[in-house]
């Protein structure tokens, strides 16, 4: 990956740009979407959305990288969430986690 030469604000998948490694698992599919549990063995900017975008899959509602706009949210909610971070610290493993936002279920038709 690297930024995008189109688009500034972007980034975008290159032969020559810096390696991006995700591991992905489908979760849970209804008619329209898919909800899928990603972990990034790397941490790119943007890695999740571009990736999502390289395979023609977009992130819901993130028009920036492909996807268009979801008539069921706001313009200004995209339906990516980082549920659990955790990192080693100093010698200390840290862990945190975060329910999604009530939005997702109006997309996922929960």
């Amino acid at each position: 990956m690297k930024r995008s030469e189109s688009n500034r604000s972007k980034r975008a998948v290159v032969k020559n740009g810096k390696l991006s490694i995700s591991e992905y698992e489908v979760i849970r599919t209804t008619n329209k979407h898919s909800l899928v549990l990603i972990n990034l063995v790397t941490g790119r900017n943007h890695q999740v959305r571009v990736q999502m975008e390289y395979l023609k899959t977009p992130v819901v509602n993130d028009t920036l990288y492909g996807a268009k706009p979801n008539k069921l949210i706001t313009s200004a909610e995209i339906c990516l969430h980082s549920h659990i971070l955790n990192f080693n610290l100093f010698d200390e493993e840290f862990t945190f986690e975060s329910s999604p936002p009530d939005f997702f279920n109006k997309v996922l038709e929960v």
